[in-house]
């Protein structure tokens, strides 16, 4: 009751994390999270965002984790702003905008997100990739491939080819990538601060979940172009959903290896391998969330 998540939750929790961490991430959890968005770099710089926004009689904070995050301020509805439907920016929590650091596509290349909408993700690698290349970005259904196409209009982004596609797929009407994210459909027990109401889903779907997940990865690591990165990620606080999955899918691909991610100047939460971070509410003060890296050699 103190903490307004069913005991099944906390017990759940309390077995992975430990007593101690899970009372600090219950406490996390009741709090309001940033409103977070990343400068649309193709666009603006951070510094001349700033200045676009206090004209607008918004504030803003710097991020230090990511040098092209803002923290808003007493924005009130963001879609009112000019600077807004000028393609300045757009919101990301700050999880997502590291996992877009790791995957650090170059240039030129070809990225696959998997399973795209809304997009931020796609839009953010444009931005990383200066708006060169070709970013794949799929989705299963149509009006969620209008709002990734409709938010990369308005950022400026024309390297994005997004399309209706399931991840089961073995439709490869595309180019083998350089990089390949498959951000899963999860629990998403890492963004209970934004949407409350999902600590009161039915516990059993945590159940069938992970072989949807393990079989999005399989199906997607075949896109992968041998030297290549294939990415993993959720948004939950699952191990089952996130390292088992990870860990497995090691095991039973020999022509991948662990893709070293623990470089990044970022506070630790658990004991994982070095292609896997977690991030916590807790702790990095960002949506709970998973990331697992590998590398093709065959």
């Amino acid at each position: 009751v103190k903490y307004s998540c069913p005991a099944e939750l906390i017990l759940f929790w309390e077995e992975a994390y430990g007593l101690e961490f899970t009372e600090e991430l219950l406490k996390s959890l009741q709090e309001k999270p940033n409103l977070i968005i990343r400068v649309n770099t193709l666009k603006n710089s951070r510094q001349d965002l700033e200045k676009i926004l206090y004209a607008e009689g918004i504030e803003t904070e710097i991020v230090e984790e990511m040098n092209n995050a803002l923290i808003l301020k007493g924005s009130g509805s963001i879609s009112n702003l000019k600077s807004f439907s000028e393609g300045r920016f757009h919101v990301q929590d700050l999880a997502s905008q590291i996992l877009c650091e790791i995957l650090s596509p170059k240039r030129s290349e070809i990225v696959a997100d998997m399973c795209s909408a809304p997009g931020g993700k796609s839009f953010t690698l444009a931005q990383i990739m200066n708006n060169t290349g070709k970013i794949y970005a799929f989705d299963l259904y149509d009006h969620k491939v209008k709002l990734i196409n409709d938010g990369a209009k308005r950022l400026g982004i024309n390297i994005i080819d997004a399309r209706v596609r399931d991840a089961l797929s073995d439709d490869c009407n595309f180019e083998m990538a350089d990089r390949v994210l498959c951000d899963v459909p999860c629990s998403g027990l890492g963004i209970i601060r934004r949407k409350p109401e999902i600590r009161y889903k039915d516990f059993q779907m945590l159940e069938k979940l992970p072989k949807l997940q393990y079989n999005i990865l399989c199906n997607s690591e075949k896109f992968t172009k041998v030297g290549g990165m294939l990415m993993y990620s959720t948004c939950t606080l699952n191990p089952k959903e996130n390292g088992e999955i990870a860990n497995r899918f090691l095991d039973e691909h020999k022509n991948y290896v662990p893709y070293n991610i623990q470089g990044i100047k970022l506070k630790g939460t658990i004991d994982e391998p070095s292609n896997q971070l977690t991030l916590m509410p807790n702790v990095n003060n960002t949506d709970g969330f998973f990331i697992a890296a590998f590398k093709k050699i065959g």
